[in-house]
């Protein structure tokens, strides 16, 4: 089952990309390198789109 921060977070991160943030900064909140957020960012998708199409 797909948790619904998962949903909230990959929104927020989208939110900030949109918006012109850099991964760089991204990446700080939580603790971790550009190269990290970008990476949960890319799981995320994946989780959320794959819980849609199976809905």
């Amino acid at each position: 089952m797909l948790a619904r921060h998962d949903h909230t977070e990959l929104a927020l991160i989208a939110g900030l990309c949109a918006d012109g943030t850099a991964w760089a900064q991204i990446g700080r909140a939580p603790g971790t390198t550009r190269q990290g957020a970008a990476q949960r960012a890319d799981r995320l998708t994946a989780r959320v789109n794959g819980a849609l199409t199976r809905q």
